[in-house]
């Protein structure tokens, strides 16, 4: 065979290999979800911002100039 034709086969090989390689890991080392991160995210949009962000953005807020 030639190597014009030899090379991007064992590129694919490689990729394929290498790819099945990569989805058994990701599913062998899978993290799951801590179920305490939907409890902060529904605590964070009951309080909304917190006081130090409140102050921040009072910072930048313009004031009304009447007339």
């Amino acid at each position: 065979m030639s190597t014009t034709i030899l090379a991007p086969i064992v590129l694919c090989v490689l990729g394929i290999i290498f790819g099945i390689i990569l989805a058994v890991a990701s599913k062998v080392f899978a993290v799951e979800k801590d179920p305490r991160e939907e409890l902060a995210d529904e605590y964070r949009d009951v309080i909304g911002f917190t006081g130090a962000v409140r102050r921040w953005a009072m910072v930048f807020e313009e004031p009304t100039v009447a007339g």
